[in-house]
């Protein structure tokens, strides 16, 4: 069985194509997220002149108030007035933009700069933290509002000296997270190519496999050790990078990170076994199929939009509970941000149960097909 194993892990680390999806990609992805955010430490920020207008939201008016307190933390230079008044004063340029606190804040500016884009993350954070707190804290509304405050202020002191917080967690992260949950959705590859190998019907390879004296589900058995194995050596290749080179901190409760993400590799191999089990098309086919799924569990998570989890939140809460991606970044915020991390073993058992099923129904498939002739 080691020696199968030893040959089979040779094989598959010989895949450049994967290799690079599931490992390069990721880290370059990763790379590039880093100097397009850090940029935004590198200028000389002041105060940002910002017109108020409350319409409500007390927890967002709280926010807004801390980051106009004079100290260390005060980030705006705030004016409260009417919304016509605002409008005329972003018109005028003598504010950078203005803040409509509604229940879902709006922020109104007539140029797109550096300014604007901080405000723009300000709301967007508040958006997103607020949406994570309240599938922690649902009986404790002034709680909530004051952690959502000092989440924010942290993003904001990161915001003005990135190179030397790199170890705080800023309104940034979520991108990084979605890194992590990018390089788990990818094990689907591993999974797809290992099942692609065992049906005679996809591969060259495959019609080998089925005529030697082994039998077929062991060697599914072996390939799921190897794949696994691999993904972890590439999983651990990524936190490494992401936390020594980049800075990126995920908390104080990184044996539950860890365990979270081990949840989601278990999840993605099972789902690319199951999806090379059932599909009846060619094997390019299951690849694009894989492809595109991934991209977009992720882009639900956040990746391309960081309020994107929040906005679903609000549509969709349902999917939250069934997507991968977002499983997996709502439990490293929930990690980083609460002591009470329950909610995060809810997270890591659907994951784990998405792996379990999918492979179920795999086995059920495979031991039922047969060649006619090979």
């Amino acid at each position: 069985m080691f020696h199968i194993f030893k040959y089979r892990f040779i094989c598959f680390v010989r895949d450049k194509t994967i290799m690079f999806w599931s490992l390069l990609f990721p880290i370059g992805l990763a790379t590039l997220f880093f100097f397009a955010f850090s940029n935004l430490g590198n200028q000389e920020l002041e105060l940002v002149k910002v017109a108020v207008v409350d319409e409500g939201n007390e927890a967002f008016n709280q926010v807004v108030e801390e980051l106009g307190a004079d100290g260390e933390n005060q980030l705006f230079e705030v004016t409260y007035t009417t919304r016509e008044k605002a409008e005329e004063l972003v018109e005028e340029g003598e504010v950078e933009a203005a803040l409509i606190s509604e229940e879902t804040p709006v922020v109104l500016y007539k140029n797109l700069t550096l300014e604007t884009q901080i405000i723009q993350e300000v709301a967007q954070s508040y958006l997103r933290i607020n949406s994570t707190v309240e599938t922690v804290v649902k009986d404790n509304p002034q709680a909530m509002s004051e952690l959502v405050v000092q989440d924010i202020i942290q993003s904001k002191v990161v915001v003005e000296d990135y190179g030397s917080k790199a170890g705080t967690v800023d309104m940034t992260t979520q991108y990084f997270y979605t890194i992590i949950a990018m390089t788990c959705m990818y094990g689907m590859f591993w999974g797809l190519k290992s099942i692609s190998d065992t049906q005679a019907n996809q591969s060259d390879r495959a019609i080998r496999l089925n005529v030697a004296p082994t039998h077929k589900m062991k060697l599914v058995f072996i390939d799921y050790l190897v794949t696994f194995t691999l993904m972890v050596i590439e999983l651990a290749i990524t936190f490494a990078y992401l936390i020594f080179v980049l800075g990126t901190d995920f908390g104080s409760h990184f044996p539950q990170v860890i365990a979270l993400s081990l949840c989601g590799i278990l999840m993605s191999l099972g789902m690319g076994i199951m999806i090379g089990s059932i599909s009846k098309f060619k094997q390019n086919t299951n690849i694009s199929i894989v492809s595109m799924g991934s991209l977009f569990s992720c882009f639900l998570a956040g990746m391309m939009a960081s309020n994107m989890p929040y906005i679903l939140n609000q549509t969709i809460p349902f999917l939250k509970y069934i997507n991968p991606a977002t499983l997996i970044t709502n439990g490293f915020n929930i990690l980083y941000y609460y002591e009470d991390i329950s909610a995060v073993y809810i997270n890591m058992a659907i994951l784990a149960a998405m792996g379990v099923v999918a492979v179920l129904i795999s086995y059920t498939v495979l031991r039922r097909k047969a060649y006619a002739s090979i």
